[in-house]
């Protein structure tokens, strides 16, 4: 079996408080947890543009921002074929771009391991500081995406 191709993505916008979740968390990941088949990207809100970045990768992790009707400080974890029909209904709070990315990478790669890990933002005023609510969560969604790298990486 070939070693996988993991990408560990950080979405969103670091002007706007906790719309930058994405890519705090994904920063804090990268000082913390390293593996030769691991690569880290800051994807910020460029949506489709990403395809060429990520497009051969056997996994991707998101970590972003989630647009849901419950409590601020939520994290929330959806993964491979609950996100590839998640078409349709509000994932991230820049869907737009993240929508079609998926479609696209589903139809160029069917296969591909997809796994989505956010959290409910309590602010997105401007500023470059994450909220309170969601800075004491952030150990919370880090944990979980270091179970998702580990079991993906641990196949290698």
């Amino acid at each position: 079996m070939p070693e996988p191709s993991v990408i560990v993505l950080g979405l969103g916008n670091l002007l706007l408080a906790d719309e930058g979740l994405g890519i705090h968390a994904m920063r804090q990941l990268e000082q913390s947890f390293r593996h030769p088949n691991l690569t880290y990207c800051d994807g910020g809100t460029r949506g489709i543009s990403l395809l060429p970045y990520v497009a051969e990768a056997s996994h991707i992790l998101f970590l972003d921002c989630i647009a849901a009707d419950t409590a601020p400080g939520t994290v929330i974890e959806i993964k491979g074929r609950k996100l590839r029909v998640s078409r349709g209904v509000k994932i991230s709070v820049h869907d737009v771009g993240l929508a079609e990315l998926l479609t696209l990478l589903v139809w160029r790669n069917p296969k591909q391991r997809l796994h989505l890990i956010g959290m409910v933002p309590a602010s997105l005023e401007w500023g470059t500081e994450l909220s309170r609510c969601v800075g004491q969560k952030m150990p919370v969604m880090l944990r979980r995406a270091e179970k998702v790298l580990k079991g993906w990486l641990r196949r290698s």
